[in-house]
């Protein structure tokens, strides 16, 4: 489900995150030699959510904003999934702020033990919200999503900290 982001409390909260963004460096400019993006697009600017983990007022900023839009979208789900790694403190935050179980997915299943994708406890139908940094075309995405579908999670929705308007849904 899109929500409309334009109201005036969410537009507050998007102002400051965008400056916190700024602050912390976490938006790079290169017109000369563009980014390598994770899709295999190029693009003059760069978006590095991870710069904003360390920063306490901004990770509660983020917990305040995605309840607000989560309650307002009637989302309800039992846990939260990160996916590996940038979307694993967004999610580990928002589930603690949520009172919700948190797990975390890998892109490839570990190479020893029980060679588990997803962390955490699943459980059979377990509604579960993907919580990740950052969207382009959505296809790392995907893998994720499978993921969890296999270990019995039931994907309800996703929420994403910065998209960058690309196709991603």
């Amino acid at each position: 489900m899109t929500l409309d982001l334009n109201g005036p409390v969410l537009a507050r909260l998007r102002e400051a995150a965008a400056l916190m963004f700024w602050e912390v460096e976490a938006v790079r400019i290169r017109l000369e030699d563009p980014f390598r993006l994770a899709s295999g697009n190029f693009s003059p600017i760069y978006i590095n959510c991870r710069r904003v983990i360390s920063e306490p007022a901004f990770m509660a900023l983020f917990v305040a904003a995605g309840r607000t839009v989560l309650e307002r979208a009637g989302v309800e789900v039992e846990a939260v999934a990160g996916g590996e790694t940038a979307g694993i403190p967004f999610a580990a935050y928002l589930a603690q702020g949520m009172g919700r179980r948190m797990l975390y997915v890998r892109k490839q299943a570990k190479g020893y033990g029980i060679a588990s994708k997803v962390e955490g406890h699943v459980r059979a139908g377990d509604r579960v919200l993907l919580v990740e940094d950052l969207i382009t075309d959505g296809g790392s995405k995907l893998g994720f999503l499978d993921a969890l579908r296999e270990a019995g999670g039931r994907v309800t929705d996703g929420l994403v900290l910065f998209d960058r308007q690309q196709g991603g849904a």
